[in-house]
């Protein structure tokens, strides 16, 4: 988590106007990725933090008792909805298939262990 810290702050410079939610949230999304995946999303830590974004914004549009009804009209809030739902979930899927192919074994970030003991 250091490194990843060190990374996101390391452009940081006295005098400079930044962001923070912006920067906070890039590093919640590295270290999240790394500890529940094993994977760097550093290349595309913009995408998926717009991704996240749309679908934090869009979270109230999905309770009530119209909401289902509401996703499947063709609204411009529903069509970003689903997109970006999609999108997400493409992107988890890909992280989770690249997870196997990579050479060291790695131990998973919580282990439950519910077998006799």
């Amino acid at each position: 988590m250091l490194s990843m810290t060190e990374r996101v702050t390391h452009g940081w410079q006295d005098g400079v106007t930044l962001d923070i939610h912006e920067q906070m949230m890039r590093l919640t999304l590295l270290i999240v990725a790394k500890t529940l995946f094993d994977v760097d999303v550093e290349a595309n830590a913009g995408e998926i933090g717009q991704v996240v974004t749309t679908l934090i914004t869009s979270f109230f549009s999905t309770l009530g008792p119209l909401a289902e009804l509401r996703l499947r009209l063709p609204l411009p809030a529903s069509k970003r909805l689903l997109a970006a739902r999609a999108q997400l979930e493409s992107t988890i899927q890909t992280m989770i298939a690249e997870r196997p192919r990579r050479e060291r074994p790695r131990r998973p970030a919580f282990h439950v262990d519910f077998g006799a003991g």
